[in-house]
């Protein structure tokens, strides 16, 4: 008897991923309105704010003035919505971007915080597959809950032990 053909392994919806850089927002404030920078990239992008997530670092550069780079991930449903999303993203200009921002600081009352910052550069977006793992973690974060904790954990004490067996 021959051996059913192997069931395929489902395929995690596409994100789309980019860089945005504001200057005139320190780290320790872009941190505590992130909502604002999460809003005004929804915003930007044409999607619900509940399919973006992002980062925050500062930049480096030698002048001593405040700037971060937010690098945000946009949930997607198909590889069509993906590269629709790319291509608008990507004829994104600065001057396009500063109205959410003055919007979303609005929204949250933080306008003061927001009126000297500008948007001084945005990364060409690029559409890439999800991993599973980030799949199940953006299913565990959409559900409220960290069970995908415990996955990371027993991967990498397995991990561990696999390597210490190798090392022996």
């Amino acid at each position: 008897p021959t051996a059913p053909p192997p069931t395929p392994l489902p395929t995690a919806a596409p994100v789309v991923t980019g860089d945005i850089t504001f200057s005139g927002l320190s780290l320790a404030d872009a941190q505590a309105n992130e909502a604002v920078l999460v809003d005004a990239i929804a915003d930007s992008a044409g999607v619900d704010k509940s399919r973006v997530s992002i980062s925050i670092a500062a930049t480096t550069r030698r002048r001593l003035s405040d700037g971060v780079i937010v690098t945000y991930s946009i949930a997607t449903d198909t590889t069509a919505d993906a590269d629709a999303l790319v291509s608008s993203l990507s004829a994104l200009t600065t001057e396009e971007c500063s109205p959410a921002l003055t919007a979303a600081a609005a929204t949250h009352n933080v306008a003061s915080i927001f009126e000297s910052v500008a948007v001084t550069q945005i990364s060409t977006p690029v559409a890439a597959a999800a991993t599973a793992d980030a799949a199940d973690e953006n299913e565990d974060a959409a559900l409220g809950s960290d069970a995908a904790a415990p996955r990371r954990f027993v991967a990498a004490g397995a991990s561990a032990a696999l390597l210490a067996a190798v090392l022996a």
